[in-house]
């Protein structure tokens, strides 16, 4: 007995050690390192037959469950779907709801979960993701980097310019001219950014630009770091086109202890209580206000930008002397701006 005993530890450590799943035809690829740690980590896995197929066009879905799950949200499903093809019992729907509530994905009426992602839009997935689109707007104004991006929208031809500046970047494909944004973005190229956020997301990220403002005027951006912010559940209790009778309301509900926030959205300002991590317990302040006559609905949205633990920023602005640039020193809220002499 104790020499079959010994036969048995001495074949278990002659057998290689099991190992993460792999992928058989990735080892010459360019995006190899960022595919194996994606399925490392158990965000992307291969088909069956072991082959992750690198060249062969993403599904929507996927490409978003990478992005979402290497984004490190938390999966989030409202009691009704957002989209008339993703019903919350799709495989994909936890996802593509979370993604909607954090602004990662537009609102629209259709997903399209099978259909090929555009390579632009999956670059403005990726960013959304690690909080990086007001940079986007931003390096609009440089030159393109790609030879056909310059009739892309403004957010679009930013969005690429940050994905490759970006350190460690975003876009990390082998030289190109050509950026193809209307392509279909292959499993590797979708599998390369989602990898680069997860980088974002554990080690940091940087992004340090100069923009040409005018005649020897340059705008310096440096931003650090990843916004990290979940979505939260408020109950809308009004939508007003005056903003007078939406702060009236929203004031009653102060005076009752509730957190009241006005998102002015669509053209409406609308009223929107609470703070809740789930739909349970939204839903318990809207049955609330709904029995006192309050017209009631479950919203998804982030918190206020201003009051989170965001990335930090720095912005210089480089003035050639020889230029003849005048600078006038001004304050103001943000909203508008006052000349000082």
């Amino acid at each position: 007995m104790r020499s079959a005993v010994v036969a048995l530890l001495l074949l278990a450590l002659a057998l290689p050690a099991a190992s993460q799943p792999g992928a058989s035809d990735i080892d010459r690829h360019w995006a190899a390192p960022r595919i194996a740690l994606l399925l490392r980590r158990g965000i992307a896995q291969p088909f069956p037959d072991l082959t992750f197929r690198p060249d062969e066009p993403v599904a929507r879905a996927d490409a978003l469950r990478w992005i979402v799950t290497a984004a490190g949200l938390t999966l989030r499903t409202p009691p009704l779907a957002s989209f008339v093809d993703v019903p919350l019992y799709h495989p994909a729907a936890p996802f593509v709801e979370t993604a909607l509530a954090q602004g990662i994905i537009p609102r629209a009426p259709t997903f399209q979960p099978d259909a090929a992602l555009a390579r632009i839009d999956a670059v403005l997935m990726a960013l959304r993701a690690i909080g990086y689109t007001a940079e986007a707007a931003v390096l609009a104004m440089r030159p393109p980097v790609f030879e056909d991006t310059a009739a892309l929208p403004e957010l679009a031809r930013g969005a690429v310019a940050v994905a490759r500046l970006l350190d460690p970047p975003l876009l990390v494909e082998p030289p190109d001219p050509q950026f193809r944004p209307a392509e279909p973005t292959t499993r590797a190229e979708a599998a390369a950014l989602a990898a680069g956020v997860l980088l974002a997301v554990d080690h940091g990220i940087r992004l340090r630009a100069t923009v040409p403002v005018s005649a020897g005027v340059e705008l310096v951006v440096e931003k650090r770091g990843v916004l990290r912010a979940d979505a939260i559940w408020r109950v809308q209790v009004g939508a007003f086109a005056a903003e007078a009778n939406a702060q009236r309301l929203a004031e009653r509900l102060r005076a009752r202890g509730l957190p009241v926030v006005i998102d002015f959205q669509d053209g409406f300002h609308k009223v929107r209580a609470g703070s809740f991590a789930s739909a349970v317990d939204a839903q318990i302040l809207k049955a609330q206000l709904g029995r006192e006559g309050y017209p009631t609905w479950l919203v998804q949205t982030l918190p206020s930008f201003e009051a989170l633990p965001g990335p930090s920023r720095e912005a210089e602005v480089i003035v050639d002397r020889a230029a003849g640039v005048r600078l006038v020193v001004a304050t103001g809220d943000g909203g508008w701006m006052r000349p000082q002499r």
